[in-house]
C-alpha cells in the first residue's frame, strides 16, 4: 500500500491583451523553469474569432513560442550542449454549426541545435453531429473525455493515452473511435468503440549498433554492461529492438460506457457523479526480453533482444463531489484490473527463454479539496489538496 498527500499552487500566466476588431488577439508571455532547464515562451494567438452567419460559429487559436533553454549542469548536459532553442507551436480550431461540429488539436516542438529531439502531436481531431433536440451526439475521431478526474490529476495515463515527450509537461491525448451520447441536463450517458489503438508518445531513440541512442533527457537507458561472474571482465550487453508491424499495434479493439449525473465538467457548478467502464488496450507497451550469455576467453557479453508487446486491461471509475463559485471537494476510486494474454514469445513461438514482469490489480483512492480566489476557475490563483491511496498494482 503506497499513499501520498500533495498540494498544489496554480498560478496563471500573465496575459496582456490587445483588442481589435475580428479576431481578439493576445500576446502571452510566460516564464518557466525546469529541474534541468530554464527558458521562457512567447506566443502570440488569435483567442477567438466568431462568425454568426448562418447561426454557425468559430473558435482558432494559433500559438508559437520560442524557448530558450540551458542546463544547470554545465559539464555533463544530457543532451550533449548546455544552451538550446526549442521552437514550439500550436493550433486549436473549433467550429460550431446547427448539427456538424468539428474540432482540431494539433502542435508540436522542435530543438534548433539537437538532432532527433522534437516531436508532433493532435490531442483532438474529431466531427460530431447533434439532433435537433441536443439529446443524441454522435462523435468520430480522436477526442478528450473526462473517464476519470483521479487518472487525469495524477498524470497516470491509464484511460486516455500521455505524451510524456517533456515529462515536466505532459499532454493528456484523447481516444479514437466513435463516441454515441444521449442525455438530458440530469443523466448523460456515452458509449466508446474504436477498432483502432493508438499508443502513449514518449522519448525519441534509436538502436545503434547494440546501444539505445537517445538525446531526450527524460529517456532511461538500460544499462550497457552487468557483472555476473566475480574475477571475470564485465560483460558488454548487445541490445536489439524487434519492432512490432504498425497494423499489429493499430489494429486493437476497445469498448467502454460513461454515465454523468450532474454537471459534466470542472467549470459547472452542483453536484455529480460519474461511473466508467473501458476494455482497451493499455497505452504503454511492455517490453519482454530474451537473454543469451556468451562466456569466452577475451570477453563476456549478452545479447538481449526486446519483444515490445500490447497487454490488454479493465478499467471501472466511480467518482463524486461537489463544485461552487470558490471551492470544489470530490473522491474518486479507480480499478486497473490487467487481462492475462499469455505467456510471452520470442520470434520462434518459444517463452521458455523469456524474461517479463506480470501485471496485477491496482485500486487508486483519491479525495480532493480546491479552493479558487475568482468565480472562475481558469482566472487567478488556486490551491489544491489531493491525497492517494494505492492498494496493489505491484509487479511480478
Amino acid at each position: 500500500m503506497k499513499s501520498i498527500l500533495t498540494l498544489f499552487f496554480f498560478l496563471p500566466p500573465v496575459l496582456v491583451s490587445l483588442l481589435a476588431s475580428t479576431p481578439t488577439w493576445a500576446e502571452t508571455i510566460s516564464e518557466h523553469s525546469h529541474d534541468q532547464s530554464s527558458g521562457g515562451d512567447i506566443a502570440i494567438a488569435p483567442l477567438a474569432q466568431e462568425t454568426h452567419a448562418h447561426s454557425s460559429r468559430t473558435i482558432d487559436e494559433l500559438w508559437v513560442g520560442i524557448d530558450q533553454q540551458s542546463y544547470l549542469n554545465r559539464a555533463h548536459p544530457p543532451v550533449g550542449i548546455t544552451d538550446y532553442t526549442f521552437l514550439t507551436g500550436r493550433m486549436r480550431t473549433h467550429s460550431e454549426n446547427h448539427f456538424i461540429n468539428s474540432a482540431i488539436d494539433v502542435g508540436g516542438s522542435f530543438a534548433t541545435s539537437i538532432e532527433n529531439y522534437s516531436f508532433i502531436e493532435m490531442p483532438e481531431a474529431y466531427f460530431n453531429w447533434l439532433n435537433d433536440e441536443k439529446t443524441v451526439e454522435i462523435t468520430l475521431g480522436r477526442r478528450r473525455e473526462l473517464w476519470s478526474t483521479l487518472d487525469e490529476d495524477w498524470g497516470f495515463g491509464l484511460w486516455q493515452p500521455v505524451n510524456r515527450f517533456d515529462a515536466l509537461h505532459p499532454t493528456e491525448q484523447g481516444l479514437s473511435g466513435v463516441f454515441a451520447s444521449w442525455g438530458n441536463d440530469v443523466v448523460t450517458l456515452t458509449g466508446f468503440a474504436s477498432p483502432l489503438f493508438i499508443p502513449e508518445q514518449g522519448s525519441t531513440f534509436v538502436v545503434s549498433n547494440g546501444n539505445f541512442v537517445t538525446h531526450n533527457p527524460w529517456f532511461s537507458k538500460p544499462p550497457s554492461s552487468v557483472d555476473l561472474f566475480p574475477g571475470r571482465p564485465t560483460s558488454r550487453l548487445n541490445f536489439e529492438l524487434q519492432y512490432p508491424s504498425t497494423g499489429s499495434v493499430i489494429n486493437q479493439p476497445s469498448f467502454g460506457l460513461l454515465m454523468q449525473v450532474g454537471p459534466k465538467s470542472r467549470n459547472s457548478l452542483g453536484a455529480y457523479l460519474r461511473a466508467a467502464f473501458i476494455r482497451k488496450p493499455r497505452n504503454q507497451l511492455t517490453t519482454p526480453f530474451e537473454t543469451t550469455y556468451v562466456l569466452a576467453d577475451n570477453e563476456n557479453y549478452g545479447d538481449v533482444v526486446i519483444y515490445p508487446r500490447i497487454e490488454f486491461q479493465h478499467l471501472e471509475a466511480l467518482e463524486f463531489g461537489y463544485h461552487t463559485q470558490t471551492y470544489s471537494t470530490g473522491f474518486s476510486a479507480l480499478r486497473d484490473e490487467p487481462e492475462n494474454q499469455g505467456l510471452p514469445r520470442d520470434s520462434n513461438g518459444d517463452a521458455s527463454r523469456m524474461s517479463y514482469q506480470t501485471l496485477t490489480t491496482a485500486l487508486y483512492l483519491s479525495p480532493y479539496v480546491e479552493w479558487r480566489t475568482f468565480a472562475r476557475e481558469s482566472w487567478g490563483p488556486r490551491l489544491r489538496l489531493m491525497f492517494l491511496d494505492t492498494e496493489g498494482g505491484a509487479t511480478q
